[in-house]
């Protein structure tokens, strides 16, 4: 048993190490690689404030297979600086943190982009209701 986690948790030949780890009914969920958060795949946030936009990215959207076109990256970026936590990211930022927690954009061409997004997600409805914690 412990050996089929840490074989899901690190595959053969991924030399990348997750920082946070979900688990939901015994199963991997998610995991934020600590890569994406120490390298410097965002322009000019630190570790803490990409661990607050990584956790918060993984909580509020839930994927499905269909392609959400209702709400772009760049509307999507300012739910979450609205939050009580929030803060200013510029929206590479956002697509990147986006596509690091696993949202596959439709098309990466585009400057704002679509993802693969429920429209129940919590972010979603926020957005719609301009609700913000």
């Amino acid at each position: 048993m412990r050996e089929s986690i840490y074989n899901e948790m690190f595959p053969a030949g991924d030399k990348l190490k997750p920082l946070v780890i979900m688990y939901e009914n015994g199963r991997i969920s998610f995991k934020v690689y600590i890569n994406a958060i120490q390298t410097g795949s965002t322009d000019s946030g630190n570790g803490r404030d990409m661990l607050i936009l990584y956790t918060w990215i993984m909580a509020e959207f839930t994927p499905i297979k269909s392609a959400n076109m209702r709400h772009s990256s760049y509307a999507l970026k300012h739910v979450f600086e609205k939050m009580h936590n929030g803060f200013y990211i510029t929206n590479d930022e956002f697509k990147t943190a986006m596509r690091d927690c696993g949202f596959v954009p439709v098309d990466e061409k585009e400057l704002n982009w679509h993802f693969y997004i429920s429209q129940r997600s919590t972010a979603v409805r926020r957005l719609g209701r301009g609700e913000w914690l």
